[in-house]
C-alpha cells in the first residue's frame, strides 16, 4: 500500500514537472516553441526535421540546445526534488 502511494506521488510529481516544462516553453519565441514541440512530440530526428523543413541542422541543433538549457535552468530545483523522492514539493 505504502509503495503504491509513493509511486503515485512520484508519478504525479513527474506529470507536474512535464506540465511546467511546457509552460516554461510558452515564454519562448514561437520558433523555439515549435521546434521544441516537433522534436519532443514526434519521432522526427533533427536530420528528419532538416529534410522536412529545409532548416539547417546547425540551426535546429542550436535552437534545441538553447531551449534545453533554458528549461534546465528553470526546473532544476523541481527536478532535484523528483530525484530526491520529494515529488510532493513540485
Amino acid at each position: 500500500q505504502a509503495a503504491e502511494e509513493y509511486d503515485m506521488v512520484q508519478a504525479e510529481g513527474f506529470e507536474r514537472l512535464i506540465d511546467k516544462i511546457w509552460d516554461i516553453m510558452e515564454d519562448q519565441h514561437w520558433y523555439d516553441q515549435k521546434m521544441f514541440e516537433i522534436y519532443h512530440t514526434t519521432d522526427m530526428s533533427m536530420r528528419d526535421i532538416e529534410k522536412e523543413t529545409g532548416i539547417s541542422l546547425f540551426s535546429i541543433f542550436d535552437t534545441l540546445r538553447k531551449s534545453k538549457e533554458y528549461v534546465r535552468e528553470k526546473i532544476q530545483e523541481d527536478y532535484e526534488d523528483l530525484q530526491n523522492n520529494e515529488a510532493e514539493r513540485i
